[in-house]
């Protein structure tokens, strides 16, 4: 189960955030805060239900 593109340039910019690199306006940053976490709620979820399923489903 490899990650995404999507979810690999996700962590980039959750690093880059946590390192204050994407510096800008509060609201802003919480927007992208909120959307990450958004994210890895969603992509924790699919993986989830992903290993709920048996093999050869």
């Amino acid at each position: 189960f490899g990650a995404s593109p999507a979810f690999e340039e996700t962590l980039k910019l959750e690093a880059l955030a946590a390192r204050g690199d994407l510096t800008g306006a509060d609201e802003r940053g919480q927007a992208l805060a909120d959307h990450l976490h958004h994210l890895k709620q969603a992509l924790a979820d699919l993986v989830a239900q992903a290993q709920a399923v048996p093999d050869g489903e």
